[in-house]
């Protein structure tokens, strides 16, 4: 089977589609407006010089800890994502930076849809596979919550009580 003829897998990489000149415009006006939006909102509402002042009394070292920290956790869920999916662990941290980047911005938990979009349409990854492995992923956190709490609560009450 040729190369051209081969369907695209989960650990082989396209670059991403340029689509039509009209997609871009549209979307370079949808993006013109948000940010044009964002711009007015933030003009009426933020008094920049108190911004400015609050920025500078961070310390450099605390935004570069809180960076540095940031990644690692992204990449450790790119590596969970590539561990379900059997995928490329560059793709998988990629996807995962676009949908907490999503996830930032927009309510809803929107950035998951945008991971089973993105993965499936720029990286050829299997849209099913990867809404199984999103679900999969929820169901991991859901299980870290219950079982982190009931596995410290002896000693946190322990300790507690030692306080009283």
């Amino acid at each position: 089977m040729s190369t051209a003829s081969r369907p695209p897998d989960a650990t082989s990489f396209r670059p991403m589609k340029l689509g039509s000149r009209r997609r871009r415009y549209a979307a370079l006006a949808v993006n013109a407006a948000f940010f044009a939006c964002v711009a007015y909102w933030l003009s009426k509402n933020v008094s920049f010089t108190d911004l400015l002042t609050q920025l500078q009394r961070i310390p450099p070292r605390a935004i570069l800890v809180a960076m540095a920290m940031n990644s690692v956790v992204l990449a450790l869920y790119g590596l969970r994502l590539a561990a379900i999916l059997r995928a490329k662990a560059i793709l998988c941290f990629l996807i995962t930076t676009i949908g907490f980047t999503f996830n930032s911005l927009f309510p809803f938990r929107i950035g998951e849809g945008v991971k089973i979009y993105f993965g499936g349409a720029y990286f050829g990854l299997p849209i099913g596979g990867l809404g199984a492995a999103v679900l999969m992923e929820k169901l991991y956190d859901l299980s870290a919550i219950v079982l982190i709490p009931t596995l410290t609560k002896p000693h946190a009450a322990a300790y507690l009580h030692e306080g009283a």
